[in-house]
């Protein structure tokens, strides 16, 4: 029973509204035309549960499966495709994976979940990935009105970073375009 298993959840196409808004945003907002698609799965790393509520909660809680696909420990993917996860740093509250826990709870209320979720990016086209490219550690989204020049040359990003303050160190600087 306390064996990790790992499912991503991914929208079929014609409901994976969030991904064609990220692909839009990128493309008309930056301005980078070179990513061809974005696909956005929520990961959801589950222990602590037996094989039947795992089954039951698969296309009850973590999906549904008229709207999403679900895959069990991997998902289809391509050769050239850029990958990353973004998820909670411990101690950080995950809403999605308490809310998760709290719906196992009514399958079977003897049992305690334990959950955590990332949400897994894949992008499609061409990302350059260049150490050291931009000096760097964050950039802080400001409003218009506070709109400053940022620190760098504005063709190292071909001109994308002007609404953006640009600040301190980074080690890597992931460039899509």
């Amino acid at each position: 029973m306390s064996t990790v298993r790992r499912i991503y959840v991914e929208k079929k196409p014609g409901f994976h509204i969030e991904a064609q808004e990220l692909e839009r945003e990128i493309s008309h907002y930056l301005g980078i035309h070179s990513v061809k698609e974005i696909r956005i799965l929520n990961r959801y790393d589950v222990e602590n549960i037996s094989d039947e509520t795992f089954a039951r909660a698969c296309s009850t809680v973590f999906s549904e499966p008229p709207v999403d696909d679900l895959f069990h420990d991997d998902f289809p993917k391509n050769a050239g495709n850029r990958i990353f996860s973004v998820e909670f740093l411990p101690g950080q509250f995950d809403q999605r994976a308490d809310s998760a826990v709290q719906c196992i709870q009514f399958i079977n209320e003897n049992e305690q979940a334990i959950i955590r979720c990332a949400k897994t990016y894949v992008v499609i086209g061409k990302v350059v990935l260049m150490s050291n490219a931009i000096d760097v550690t964050s950039i802080t989204a400001i409003s218009s009105t506070q709109r400053t020049k940022p620190p760098v040359e504005p063709n190292i990003l071909k001109g994308k970073l002007t609404p953006l303050l640009v600040k301190e160190k980074c080690e890597v600087a992931l460039i899509l375009g």
